[in-house]
Formats: structure tokens, sequence, C-alpha cells
């Protein structure tokens, strides 16, 4: 397990993000060596701030940052690698959504974990190049519960079932609406 030092560095994944006071932005990336994080971009929602378009959600990028006493900063971000045709299809980014807030709600904070950030990748890949079969997006959701320690019983076998179980075992609905089961 890497410790989260005063200045890091390391490749992430932007899971999700808001605003923060007037020129700020909440980023919540799966970073390659320190897990979940919650970082604050600040005065990355300037006209002029050179961050913004590197901090889009689902851009796989390489952070620099600072710990703070409260919220760590992000004091500098490149792209890596911008999986562009997620925003331009609705399907694609309902199933990006529905795979990141599963990952968002079973991964704590400030953990590592290597082969869901190596999954993570491997999901964003395939998914920029066509969307996802249902057997496909199932195979990487049951993956990813697997890896996370909540691995589903055998008997389940369906997207349905499977929501079913994630919805339990995080105990609360989950928000994304997935065109794939449209």
């Amino acid at each position: 397990m890497t410790i989260l030092k005063r200045n890091f560095s390391t490749s992430a994944i932007i899971i999700k993000s808001r605003d923060f006071d007037e020129t700020d932005r909440l980023v919540t990336v799966f970073s390659q060596h320190f897990g979940k994080l919650n970082l604050l971009a600040k005065g990355v929602r300037r006209v002029k701030s050179r961050q913004a378009g590197h901090l889009q959600t689902f851009n796989l990028v390489k952070i620099f940052g600072v710990k703070t006493k409260g919220i760590d900063l992000i004091t500098q971000s490149e792209t890596i690698e911008d999986y562009s045709y997620l925003s331009v299809d609705l399907k694609r980014t309902s199933q990006a959504c529905y795979f990141f807030e599963v990952l968002d709600c079973l991964e704590p904070v400030e953990q590592e974990n290597r082969m869901i950030f190596d999954l993570a990748k491997e999901f964003l890949r395939r998914l920029n190049k066509n969307a996802l079969t249902r057997s496909e997006m199932f195979k990487f959701l049951f993956k990813l519960t697997q890896i996370s320690g909540f691995g589903p019983p055998e008997n389940i076998k369906t997207m349905p079932e499977l929501d079913k179980y994630l919805e339990s075992v995080i105990e609360k609905n989950l928000k994304s609406k997935r065109a794939f089961c449209a």
C-alpha cells in the first residue's frame, strides 16, 4: 500500500466531478497508486484555466497534487488518454456512468487496488471502441465486485440479478440509468 505523501503524482481516471465554490471543482479520481481520491482543482472553472480540458470525466490523466489538512489539491494535470467516443454516444456514456458509480460505491478512499485500476482502464478502452453488450457489461461488473471483495454468489447470471445484489451490498439504489438495459 502506497502512502499519500505531501507532494504526489499518479495516473488516475476521473470518476466524477462537481462544482465547488465559484471557480473550483471537486474531482473524484481512481488512481493507480492511491486508489480513490477526492481532490480539489482550484480555479479550473475559469475561462482561461489550462487544466479544465484535462479534468473531464472518464479521462485517464497524470495528476500532480499536494496533501493538505483539508481537501487535497490538484496542482497540475495532463491527459494521458481521452476517451472521446464515450461522450458522443448516450449508450456508452450511460454504461461508463454505471460502471464508475458502482466502483465509487464499492471502493474506500485511499486504498490502492491496481487490479481495479487496470480493469477500469480496460473497460474504458473497450467501451471507447463500441458500446458493450449486456453480457460484456455483466462480465466487467462481476469482475469488479469480485476484485473489490464483494464477489457475488455464483448463481447470479443476469444483469437484473447483479443490479439487485449490488444495491443490497451498497445499501442504496444506484442512480445511473442504463441505456443498455432498455
